[in-house]
């Protein structure tokens, strides 16, 4: 018998819709006995369910999650940004980053599409911290704000100038849409702003080409 699991799986948004079928059962398997085996759980689950399009395999895997969480404890993730131990660059806030640091144009899609966003520390601190409260329960939204893409590209242009040099924006030919946002909670408040990943990537990327000088 375990005290606590904690659901962190699942496969990207391309790959869960490229393969549906595994990616659901990642998303429900480990949930299907937590109930006869497990005291609590907690799934790590998107906020993405607030959309109203559909999203393929995806958004199906973390809806059927979350219905298996049910009882547990269940976070909704904003999308998540700012450097860890495997940075992810497809992402709208690092890939920007790492297009700025690598000097390159940088292809934007719905550019006023709306988001909800939380630094990965913060997703990381929370789950910690709700480890040791057994009180929690429920769906929580993890959010530190609601976003355009534009404003996130004129936060990364605070960067210095000469961090600029080089860089270019183009936009992608995609159909805009309004997005969807998440809820700023008490309970579950996020201490990063996307200013600061910004700067946390930015600093990772000097420290890199430091270490390859």
């Amino acid at each position: 018998h375990f005290d606590v699991l904690i659901h962190l799986a699942g496969p990207r948004l391309e790959a869960a819709n490229r393969f549906p079928v595994p990616a659901l059962d990642t998303a429900i398997w480990p949930l299907r006995c937590w109930r006869e085996q497990i005291t609590r759980v907690i799934f790590a689950s998107s906020c993405s369910v607030y959309r109203t399009a559909d999203q393929g395999g995806y958004l199906t895997a973390k809806r059927q999650g979350e219905k298996e969480a049910e009882g547990g404890l269940i976070l909704r993730l904003g999308t998540l940004f700012g450097p860890s131990p495997r940075t992810r660059y497809d992402t709208v806030v690092n890939g920007l980053i790492q297009a700025i640091a690598q000097h390159r144009l940088y292809l934007l899609y719905s550019p006023r599409a709306i988001r909800p966003y939380a630094h990965v520390w913060d997703a990381a601190r929370l789950i910690l911290m709700a480890v040791s409260r057994p009180d929690l329960i429920g769906i929580h939204d993890v959010v530190c704000c609601n976003l355009n893409k534009e404003e996130i590209v004129a936060a990364a242009r605070t960067l210095p100038p000469a961090a600029l040099a080089g860089f270019d924006l183009a936009y992608g030919k995609t159909p805009d849409d309004s997005g969807y946002s998440g809820t700023l909670s008490a309970q579950f408040c996020c201490l990063r702003t996307v200013a600061d990943g910004i700067r946390d990537l930015w600093e990772q990327f000097d420290e890199q080409k430091d270490r390859a000088a």
